[in-house]
């Protein structure tokens, strides 16, 4: 299982635990394994077992959400012989006025007396570089986006938060918490995403990769391609161009995921 998920990211052998190849690690990642929720559009129960998750992402070339990419990684990480702990965090995404849920996690490295965040599946604009939990208010260019730097700063009770510079701001990312997460935690909120009708899974399409220059993105009908701090933007209109921008943009064989993509090219109007 090591050696295929490694293949499947672009390493021919294992290295020791450094952090130069975690952080080799995170960017492939994020540049190969697409994040997406095509199995929570179309209501198909979304198991944590690393051996599901790893059939279903690295044996079927697949991607998934949060709780699956960074669970399934978190089990790559301590397999290659790193010290790592699970964490529970919220989204922080367009400035909630409430405190958001738990639906978000990720996992923190000990590693060379530090504790570095490597996150893999946060989506939008996911950090493409290990974050010092402990370096705070300091700008960090990650290679997302000219002009685009990321920070963390301090969050009070919700632990550290990540934020990136957006439109002349600082804006919030995710908060992470300073204690390690259980698995009845994961569980918990894995159900909520997954189930929950509140859940906007449940209702939008998300997917998207990195590339090394940019980011492809696709939100219900609108495919954005980011080249450096520039994006062109495109509204698909066919269930024909929704299948073919899964598997030539994001490497996702389509035929499973007609009734995903039908809902979103007809939705069913509210009452």
């Amino acid at each position: 299982m090591r050696d295929a998920y490694l293949a499947r990211l672009g390493f021919a052998s294992v290295e020791a635990p450094t952090k130069t190849f975690l952080a080799r690690l995170q960017r492939a990642h994020v540049q190969t394994i697409p994040y997406e929720n095509l199995d929570v559009l179309a209501g198909r129960p979304i198991s944590l077992d690393v051996d599901d998750l790893f059939h279903k992402i690295i044996g079927g070339q697949r991607g998934g959400y949060c709780f699956e990419l960074n669970t399934l990684f978190g089990w790559l990480l301590k397999a290659l012989g790193y010290e790592v702990e699970f964490r529970m965090g919220r989204v922080w995404l367009r400035d909630p006025v409430d405190v958001p849920p738990r639906n978000h996690g990720t996992h923190v490295v000990q590693l060379d007396g530090q504790t570095v965040i490597a996150d893999v599946g946060f989506g939008g604009r996911a950090p493409r570089q290990l974050l010092d939990i402990d370096q705070r208010d300091v700008p960090i260019d990650d290679g997302d986006a000219a002009g685009e730097p990321l920070r963390l700063v301090g969050a009070g009770e919700h632990g550290v938060m990540v934020q990136r510079f957006l439109d002349d701001r600082w804006a919030n990312q995710f908060s992470l918490e300073r204690v390690a997460a259980h698995a009845s935690d994961l569980e918990v909120a894995n159900h909520y995403q997954a189930t929950a009708s509140t859940s906007h899974f449940r209702h939008h399409l998300f997917v998207g990769r990195f590339r090394q220059d940019g980011r492809d993105g696709l939100f219900d009908t609108r495919l954005s391609r980011r080249y450096g701090s520039e994006t062109v933007v495109e509204t698909l209109t066919s269930l024909e161009q929704m299948e073919q921008t899964l598997r030539e943009v994001f490497g996702i064989d389509p035929e499973q995921h007609r009734a995903s993509l039908t809902k979103i090219m007809d939705p069913i109007p509210c009452a």
